[in-house]
């Protein structure tokens, strides 16, 4: 193959896990890789063209009227495409679908991107389509690996720290609140935290920072202002520990390879849990993360340092 195309749209964990797929389509393939979708997945995937799937110049791909543009950008990478993997709603709630398959000349698997299963982690979800094509799947954990520069810029903001002594960061955003943790609950963490000799501090993204920087600012915890995907993957390259909730940060730093503690409310962790050997998950009980006691977190902490 010559030209391989993703799409995929979606929040920054819904790329994180779907770099599994992505990875399993190209190993072993010199094809150019190419993908029309969420902004993060330039920085996850690395393809060597990008396109904004939500950008002006690609409207027409969601257009119920037919007039698709084969020579747009988009329209010439799935027209000349060799092999075509769409996330895409069903046909009924979008024409995304048989948009695609209008002007795709090349092999198309499509796939709707929401789980159908209770028991099938995302990230099998998202390979099924892959193995239904017979095409190997020997890759299931999401990896991102940081770069020097994204380490080399983090540095600069971290917390100082006594040599050798651990970094633990924690995240208390997510994208609803009946997915975070109470705030007062990470800052009461990060106290027995730093009883324990460890070194703590509140990481905040863009979304976080109008309602959290202002709490932050009035404890002892050291808040870090994380404007961008590359200080996120430098950051928790840096960390010994992250504690999140269920959120994408939670997803980027388990592919890093950073021990990742994720704590799950209504959710269910065992569709969207991060993978890897070195994550753990704590279930809020009846899925009311209030209910989530810091003793419990703490424990699970410190084992998870301890090895």
């Amino acid at each position: 193959m010559d030209r391989i195309v993703v799409v995929r749209g979606g929040a920054l964990g819904d790329g994180v896990v779907t770099l599994p797929a992505i990875r399993n389509l190209t190993q072993g393939s010199t094809a150019q890789l190419c993908v029309i979708g969420s902004p993060y997945l330039r920085r996850l995937a690395l393809p060597d063209v990008f396109l904004d799937l939500g950008s002006a110049q690609n409207t027409w791909l969601f257009g119920e009227n037919g007039n698709l543009d084969p020579t747009a950008p988009a329209g010439r990478l799935l027209a000349t495409a060799d092999l075509v993997l769409a996330y895409t709603p069903p046909e009924s709630s979008s024409a995304l679908s048989p948009n695609i398959q209008a002007i795709c000349s090349g092999t198309l698997l499509t796939w709707n991107p929401q789980p159908t299963l209770e028991d099938r982690h995302i990230v099998d979800h998202l390979l099924e389509p892959l193995r239904r094509a017979d095409i190997p799947t020997a890759t299931r954990t999401p990896i991102i690996n940081a770069s020097e520069p994204e380490r080399e810029r983090i540095r600069a903001m971290l917390p100082q720290r006594r040599s050798g002594q651990p970094l633990v960061l924690l995240h208390p955003g997510s994208g609803g609140a009946h997915k975070r943790w109470p705030l007062e609950s990470f800052h009461a963490l990060a106290q027995e935290l730093a009883t324990d000799g460890l070194s703590c501090a509140m990481v905040c993204g863009p979304v976080e920072l109008e309602t959290i920087c202002e709490a932050g600012q009035s404890t002892d915890v050291p808040l870090i202002r994380q404007s961008s995907l590359p200080d996120l993957i430098g950051l928790t390259d840096a960390a010994d520990l992250f504690i999140g909730n269920d959120s994408g940060p939670a997803h980027v730093c388990a592919a890093v390879g950073t021990p990742t503690l994720a704590l799950f409310g209504p959710t269910n962790p065992v569709i969207w849990g991060p993978l890897g050997s070195h994550t753990k998950t704590l279930h809020a009980p009846g899925g009311i993360l209030k209910d989530l006691g810091v003793d419990c977190v703490h424990s699970a902490a410190l084992s998870m340092l301890s090895g």
